[in-house]
């Protein structure tokens, strides 16, 4: 009885988690990157990126991450 048990909530949870996973998708269409305004004295530049993403189902978060090993700073960040 308990093999029974065991078996069918794996063959539950099997069935379940894919189709759970097809409810939503990302499709990321562009991604354009433009580095200007380079100031050698100053060591600084300007990088302005571009994100054509297509979104379907729910999302409930999202996130980017900028390793800061080789930087000083970030400054004037706009999303929109």
């Amino acid at each position: 009885m308990r093999y029974r048990l065991l078996l069918l909530a794996f063959l539950l949870t099997t069935l379940l988690v894919p189709v759970a996973s097809q409810e939503r998708s990302l499709v990321w269409e562009r991604w354009d990157v433009v580095i200007d305004n380079f100031d050698p004295a100053a060591n600084s530049f300007r990088v302005t990126e571009q994100y054509e993403v297509n979104f379907s189902g729910t999302f409930r978060f999202g996130m980017a991450s900028i390793p800061m090993d080789f930087l000083e700073q970030i400054r004037d960040v706009q999303i929109y």
